[in-house]
């Protein structure tokens, strides 16, 4: 996005990479797998085409969300341990995990979801998610 030519150090006229952003929000809400089996190629195409033209999120607003997100570290507390992080939550808690590595570090949620969730394993998450 910021190395888009009408980027213009974030003092942009029109928001800038409409397309980029939306080839990366696709893979950020799906996999690449599940995409390419539901999205035909002339439907990625119009898809692509429509967000040139479409409103879309302004894009110092995706930056600086994208920003927080990615330095978000609720381990930072805990000295880096995301099993006292885990240990350290009183709440109830509904833990939704994928095994599939699509986004900001995964693993790392594994390691809350074998905390919260009795026999945690990749193999018992894709038997849910997959049933």
């Amino acid at each position: 996005m910021m190395n888009d030519p009408g980027w213009k150090g974030g003092n942009y006229d029109e928001n800038p990479a409409r397309v980029a952003n939306a080839e990366f929000g696709v893979l950020v809400l799906t996999t690449p797998q599940r995409y390419n089996r539901l999205a035909t190629r002339k439907q990625a195409l119009v898809s692509l085409e429509k967000a040139k033209t479409e409103p879309a999120f302004d894009a110092n607003n995706h930056r600086r969300q994208a920003q927080a997100m990615m330095s978000l570290d609720v381990s930072d507390t805990f000295a880096g341990s995301m099993e006292k992080a885990a240990d350290a939550v009183k709440a109830k808690v509904l833990v939704v995990v994928s095994c599939r590595i699509t986004a900001s570090r995964p693993v790392r949620l594994w390691i809350l979801a074998s905390r919260f969730t009795p026999g945690f394993s990749c193999s018992t998450a894709i038997a849910v998610t997959s049933g």
